[in-house]
């Protein structure tokens, strides 16, 4: 009867001691969950940076979504593949990540942070700048799908240029260059551009200077005979002028036909498009007030 009594008494005790274990179990189940998310982040990063196909299909979920700086939004892998890795956006000489946060819940895990990159190539989409340092925060979602993690959602924005940041002396915020003279026949041009939707195919770009205060750039622009520039347009206030071709210009509500050495000012945040006429490339110069982006109309 002794005996009886004593294992009542300890009963709940053991009983509590499984549930601590239990919990302590489950407390070592979560934290590898989170070094495990934590290390396929850096692996896609890693594959973004070398542009690895094969790796970043299984990294990522067919139901993928990308809400990108450039104000547009991708869904699913294959449209993702197309419009940032085949089109050249995300070709990058550096792409580092800083993790502030995960957190898992359930079949998803959430990634928070920083993102630095520098392009290769320039981007217009996007508004990147061959060899011009971009700071991101981004988020990763992460999905458990049938036992395999895969990046399931993720947005980024560009993080802007603080007031001290713009407000550099006057002798720094003129050219990224030492040249003083440049030439069109010697311009470093980009390769043709394939894509996204909305930018003339087979066209190019060389970069001439970009002011370090504002991150404006002046560029030569070639656009292919008979090509179109659809309706789009930028947060801030644009210049060209024609140097080779012809061009029908949509600025607003206006058409107007442009032929070598014509000028025209386009304010912030209007829409325009350009319409190059066969038979010949036009070329252009142009010069802008702030960093690119290219907001297209209905896309």
């Amino acid at each position: 009867m002794k005996k009886l009594i004593l294992a009542l008494m300890l009963f709940p005790f053991s009983m509590l001691s499984g549930q601590q274990q239990s919990v302590s179990k489950m407390a070592d189940k979560t934290k590898p969950t989170e070094e495990m998310i934590r290390n396929l982040d850096d692996e896609e990063r890693r594959a973004a940076l070398d542009r690895n196909v094969s790796a970043l299909e299984r990294l990522w979920s067919e139901d993928f979504t990308v809400n990108a700086p450039n104000n547009a939004v991708s869904t699913g892998k294959k449209a993702v593949m197309e419009t940032f890795i085949k089109s050249g956006i995300i070709n990058f000489s550096s792409y580092e990540r800083k993790i502030e946060f995960i957190r898992i819940d359930g079949n998803y895990a959430f990634v928070f942070g920083l993102e630095i990159l520098i392009p290769k190539t320039d981007a217009p989409s996007a508004g990147l700048v061959a060899g011009q340092t971009v700071n991101r925060r981004y988020t990763n979602i992460w999905k458990n799908e049938k036992g395999r993690w895969r990046l399931f959602a993720r947005h980024a924005n560009v993080i802007p240029q603080t007031s001290n940041q713009r407000q550099m002396p006057k002798e720094q915020s003129t050219k990224s260059t030492d040249n003083s003279f440049f030439s069109l026949a010697t311009a470093k041009w980009s390769e043709p551009y394939e894509g996204p939707p909305g930018f003339p195919k087979g066209a190019q770009r060389a970069t001439v200077s970009t002011d370090a205060a504002t991150g404006g750039e002046t560029y030569y622009a070639r656009f292919p005979a008979g090509s179109r520039f659809e309706l789009h347009w930028h947060a801030h206030a644009e210049y060209a002028v024609v140097l080779r071709g012809k061009v029908t210009h949509f600025l607003g509500d206006q058409v107007q036909s442009l032929n070598v050495g014509d000028y025209v000012i386009i304010p912030a945040q209007t829409n325009h498009g350009w319409q190059v006429a066969p038979g010949e490339d036009a070329f252009l110069l142009i010069r802008r007030d702030g960093a690119a982006d290219f907001n297209f109309i209905g896309k």
